[in-house]
């Protein structure tokens, strides 16, 4: 495992799997109140199964990924619209730059969004049956997956899938299916969500006061909330979230316009994907995550969009297609102009430096590949062919991406592979010390939850119990450490720049320094007592 956001959900799990408590989460063994269960409940499952590896981490979020493209299939089969353009969806859904991103990392998105698209698609489902008993488990189904959802990330999952239905209803003016549609689901999301909200208000009785306060109402209002963007931030991002297919957009679009008798389906998707879009653009806090649901309306309208063009899949020569492939080559081929530039020093900072030889090569690899699939496919004659031109060239990017992550990344946004080099140098009984940035992959890494805390990072809620206060450390407290341990056992600090000012000069004369990128490492080894008598005679002279 390598990106910094995955440590969080891996470590959690793993110490709920470690301390057997299955109810209240908690990150280096201290509160940590941001997220409900069930997540947790999964990757512990999965290091149980499988082990404390990358993969098993990884698992729920691709699990999930796969088995939201397996139902997009599905519904547009049941929706009248034929195998074909269900594939189609699944297809487009898989290989949007955001969808592939997101659900290869361990992060509870995907299975979020899992339990949000069945949600909405059976409330469809709901809506279009005749049978009154089918109809009934339906939306029975809707308020399990909405109950799921809740255990997996909080109150979104009601707020997503009622204004998806709320605007559907009322473009249709319904009125009469808006209550008699809410009761069932409201009971069984009721039915599925309270055991643990009462087990974890019983065990934690502050849990709902921060859980509902703070987590939702503080964060979608609050101008100073975490991650605060501006409303246009999810708008402006969207060509990359849905890349390469934002290309074939507006031949979907025209397409759409050709198949006006689909307009209750139609217009379904549309509610769909525009009202999540404004809802998480009108929150203060932003991450390109949050749009993660709409991607699946955005998929399957894509994929009904482009139906009236498929029937010329015989040999017919005209142009569907081929502006957006063209401007799809342009977009690889630039890349790979700027790849090639950059690495003759002409334009920007060096992307890869001189031991990278082979990271570069496979990155230009990637885009030439990439470059050559669609240069290809504006030449087919097969206009199905070229409409998939977008997926299959994606998908050389996404076969060499973990393998072209240059340096510079690794040494921002990755750390587990430094610190695992530090550990075999370490005894396990260690006292670590870590700043807010870094103890997620510190704990993590060492398979310990008793780290201190240089600085408070996402842990101020749970380091403020009384309990807790003596982890994290100030300057003094971090001197008195220092002054109780040295020659005692070993001590590890895992900081970044910023905390190394202050901590810097309290460390003694035999202590290591490593460094990558941002991380850096001080080590204070025990001594043989001769060398600890001299050392404190220097520190008292000096």
């Amino acid at each position: 495992m390598t990106r910094l956001d995955e440590f969080r959900y891996a470590e959690i799990a793993r110490e709920m799997l470690a301390t057997g408590d299955w109810i209240s989460p908690r990150l280096n063994g201290v509160r940590y109140f941001e997220k409900p269960v069930l997540g947790y409940w999964i990757g512990a499952a999965m290091q149980w199964a499988f082990g404390e590896w990358t993969l098993a981490v990884r698992l729920p979020s691709a699990l999930s990924t796969g088995l939201t493209a397996l139902f997009l299939f599905f519904f547009l089969r049941r929706c009248g619209q034929g195998p074909r353009t269900g594939l189609i969806a699944a297809f487009v859904y898989l290989t949007c730059l955001a969808v592939f991103g997101i659900g290869t990392t361990d992060v509870l998105d995907p299975l979020l969004n899992l339990w949000l698209t069945l949600a909405i698609g059976f409330f469809y489902w709901a809506y279009i049956e005749t049978d009154s008993n089918r109809r009934t488990i339906e939306l029975l189904l809707v308020g399990l997956c909405c109950g799921l959802a809740f255990l997996t990330k909080g109150f979104l999952a009601f707020a997503v899938p009622a204004v998806v239905a709320l605007a559907f209803i009322v473009w249709r003016l319904d009125w009469s299916r808006l209550l008699s549609f809410v009761w069932l689901p409201a009971v069984a999301a009721v039915l599925v969500a309270l055991p643990w909200a009462i087990m974890i208000h019983r065990q934690e009785s502050d849990f709902w006061h921060y859980f509902f306060w703070v987590e939702h109402i503080q964060r979608f209002t609050s101008e100073r909330a975490q991650h605060s963007e501006p409303p246009w931030y999810f708008l402006v991002r969207f060509p990359g979230v849905v890349f390469p297919w934002i290309v074939l957009v507006p031949l979907s679009i025209a397409g759409l316009c050709k198949r006006l008798s689909d307009s209750t389906l139609t217009g379904y998707l549309l509610a769909w994907f525009v009202m999540p879009f404004a809802f998480f653009s009108m929150s203060s806090g932003k991450l390109i995550t949050y749009i993660l649901p709409c991607l699946p309306a955005f998929a399957m309208l894509v994929a009904i969009g482009l139906k009236p063009f498929l029937g010329r899949d015989n040999g017919d020569t005209g142009t569907p297609g081929r502006a957006g492939l063209a401007v799809l080559l342009l977009a690889y081929s630039a890349a790979l102009a700027y790849l090639l530039m950059n690495r003759l020093g002409w334009v920007g900072r060096p992307v890869f430096d001189a031991s990278e030889t082979y990271r570069w090569a496979a990155a230009a690899g990637g885009l030439a590949g990439s470059a050559t699939i669609t240069a290809a496919g504006l030449r087919t004659k097969r206009v199905a062919w070229r409409l998939m031109t977008p997926g299959v060239s994606i998908v050389v990017l996404m076969l060499v991406v973990y393998f072209v992550v240059p340096n510079s990344t690794r040494g921002s946004k990755m750390p587990g592979e430094f610190f695992n080099s530090q550990k075999s140098q370490l005894g396990s009984d260690t006292i670590l010390i870590s700043d807010g940035s870094y103890f997620r992959a510190v704990a993590w890494v060492f398979e310990r939850d008793d780290i201190y805390m240089a600085d408070e990072g996402e842990l101020a809620y749970g380091l403020s119990y009384p309990e807790s206060r003596h982890r994290l450390l100030d300057e003094g407290g971090a001197r008195s450490l220092i002054a109780e341990n040295f020659g005692v056992v070993d001590m590890a600090f895992f900081i970044n720049e910023n905390t190394e000012r202050w901590l810097a000069p309290l460390m003694p004369a035999t202590a290591r320094r490593s460094e990558f990128g941002n991380y850096i490492v001080w080590c204070i080894p025990v001594e043989k007592e001769a060398d600890i008598d001299r050392q404190r005679a220097a520190q008292e002279s000096g």
